[in-house]
């Protein structure tokens, strides 16, 4: 199932080496699945499509799933993580 949905969610609170973020069961997401934490850059207007570069700035794996929340443990991260960030399924 992960590698076929693919998946990406906003991080929505930051507190120390745990993340909140705006997915959880009602998305698919399960406790213990790791995903990548990206940061949305340098977005490009492409004739009325705008496209956003990615830089992964580390992992983070769920500890606990709500219908609609999850917490994640940081796990090894370049950077700081911020709110506004996302998390998106590794395929």
């Amino acid at each position: 199932m992960q590698t076929h949905n693919p998946f990406t969610a906003r991080i929505i609170r930051v507190n120390g080496d745990l993340i909140y973020i705006d997915a959880g069961l009602d998305s698919g997401l399960k406790k213990g699945e790791t995903l990548d934490v990206m940061r949305e850059e340098n977005p490009i207007d492409s004739g009325g499509k705008l496209v956003v570069t990615h830089t992964k700035l580390g992992n983070a794996k769920i500890t606990e799933v709500n219908h609609d929340y999850s917490i994640c443990q940081v796990g090894k991260h370049t950077g700081t993580i911020h709110t506004g960030d996302i998390v998106k399924r590794r395929q």
